[in-house]
């Protein structure tokens, strides 16, 4: 476990910690019950001055404070000061009686990196400070406080553990409680998700790949109480798709401080009926090249993610195409094809838009016949660090569709362009062989009279039986995220997810009443 580097910034003469408190509360001023038993005298002199001699003439406390966000406020030598805002703090530690550590992180607008950074403060009363900043951050119901944690030892590298180990620091600064297991066998995670005590967490944290994420969901909509929970999504398969569609990247310490922040949004799932089978699946379905790719894969599990790269070359030289037939409902409504990013309008109003859909009579499916290199299925955009657009660039996180990619019967060099336009930062529909169609149902069968057939890959796991429906769940489940954070922005984090029969979403209005401890 490797600590980031301490900033160090000497002695702190004093420590105002500036909370909000809950709706209805904005028309009440602090009690003395709220302010005085947790001052100081030396802070309360120091509230006399920020209320009356620091600020303008006729500035009360109350005004004073309402014009901010909650936040801890670290004086220092010198008339300056430090100032962490109350949702970018981890937590706090006291390190040899006197020191004062507190945890926040830096943002890398480029790629939406997010990095802790942990500062140092000397200050006699550290260890009350520590308890008085931990008790307020506490309050934050949208924190977990209890987390379960599945490991899936084999994944990817084989590096979950050493993953789960680099970031478990971060949840102890946050004081998160874990409660880990490794899984032992495939299905494992499923099992547990399906029995699991879920009223003791208030989330399942999955150190692993795609396939042990679905896993996760097949097992949550399999129970027979119908209870669900948060999922968190930690980097340690091979790929990572869902992780970098959820965050723009693939950063093991983003992930962590999303969950630790309780950042939620809801994700679409595809509802799969195959071979007299239900299951689930999260970011991608293929027939065809990618489902072959899969398969091979299998045999070469122990070279890691450079098996994908081997068995694609090896899969692109036996120039395979399949005689398919599909039928598929398109989407209704004006489909968004701008990228899904962080408080997306479009995926903001989902849940809404489904209910008031729902009695609507389905549009006629539309059929397709034809010879096709690949037939996917994207519910995400699938970007991860060898696609840095995705496979699919205008799939949004929850607007219940998905995107249809048809790759027609096409020469080698064709092929192998569109490979590297999907490992680009181009849209690979722009090319004439290749069709993304937004649509919320897909039938597909392969042509009787066909004798090569292929395999479905689905969230890099292999489903043999040919003959396949899907249909979209729109919002069926929550994951610690905020979505894509555009380039160059900070956004807010969510204050509440929307369900089936929420409303719909109205502007967003911050009306508190500020106190000081």
């Amino acid at each position: 476990m490797t600590l980031p580097k301490v900033k160090r910034y000497g002695q702190a003469s004093q420590v105002f910690v500036h909370v909000t408190v809950g709706p209805g509360a904005e028309n009440r001023s602090p009690s003395p019950s709220e302010t005085d038993g947790f001052l100081s005298k030396q802070e309360q002199d120091m509230e006399s001055l920020v209320s009356g001699g620091g600020g303008s003439v006729g500035t009360t406390q109350e005004q004073f404070l309402q014009e901010q966000d909650a936040h801890v406020q670290i004086l220092l030598g010198g008339g300056t000061s430090k100032t962490y805002l109350m949702e970018e703090i981890v937590g706090t530690k006291v390190v040899l009686g006197d020191r004062l550590r507190l945890t926040t992180f830096t943002r890398r607008k480029r790629n939406a990196i997010w990095k802790p950074v942990v500062h140092e403060f000397i200050l006699s009363s550290a260890k009350e400070m520590s308890q008085r900043i931990n008790a307020a951050l506490s309050n934050d119901k949208q924190r977990p406080k209890n987390l379960r944690i599945f490991i899936n030892p084999f994944g990817g590298k084989g590096k979950a553990r050493q993953h789960f180990e680099s970031v478990r620091w971060l949840f102890d600064t946050a004081n998160i409680s874990l409660h880990a297991t490794e899984t032992t066998h495939a299905g494992h995670a499923s099992e547990m998700a399906k029995s699991e005590n879920l009223d003791e967490y208030q989330g399942i944290v999955v150190f692993g790949g795609d396939g042990l994420i679905n896993e996760v969901i097949n097992g949550m909509h399999s129970r027979q109480d119908g209870k669900r929970t948060v999922i968190g999504c930690m980097p340690s398969g091979s790929t990572n798709a869902l992780v970098w569609s959820q965050h723009g990247n693939g950063d093991m310490s983003t992930a962590a401080l999303h969950i630790i922040l309780g950042d939620q949004c809801t994700l679409d799932i595809g509802r799969i009926d195959h071979n007299n089978q239900k299951m689930s699946m999260s970011n991608f379905l293929s027939y065809g090249f990618f489902g072959d790719v899969a398969k091979m894969s299998e045999h070469y599990r122990f070279l890691g993610p450079a098996r994908y790269d081997l068995c694609g070359f090896l899969n692109l030289m036996r120039r395979r195409s399949y005689n398919v037939s599909l039928e598929y409902e398109p989407a209704r409504e004006g489909f968004d094809f701008k990228p899904c990013r962080a408080n997306c309008t479009h995926c903001a109003h989902s849940q809404f838009r489904a209910r008031r859909l729902s009695a609507q009579k389905s549009e006629t499916r539309k059929l397709v016949n034809g010879k096709f290199k690949a037939v996917s299925l994207a519910l995400v955009s699938c970007i991860n660090a060898k696609t840095k657009t995705g496979v699919a660039p205008e799939a949004h996180l929850a607007d219940g569709n998905f995107i249809l990619i048809l790759v027609r019967k096409c020469s080698l060099l064709r092929m192998l362009r569109y490979l590297i336009t999907v490992s680009g930062k181009s849209n690979p529909s722009k090319l004439s062989w290749v069709e993304h169609i937004p649509c919320s149902a897909v039938r597909l069968r392969p042509a009787s009279e066909d004798t090569k057939t292929s395999v479905w890959n689905c969230d890099g796991e292999v489903l043999e039986e040919l003959e396949l429906e899907a249909k979209v769940d729109i919002g069926a489940i929550t994951v610690f995220a905020r979505g894509i954070e555009p380039h160059g922005t900070n956004t807010k984090r969510p204050v509440a997810v929307p369900t089936r029969d929420s409303p719909p979403p109205a502007p967003c209005m911050h009306v508190t009443d500020p106190i000081i401890l």
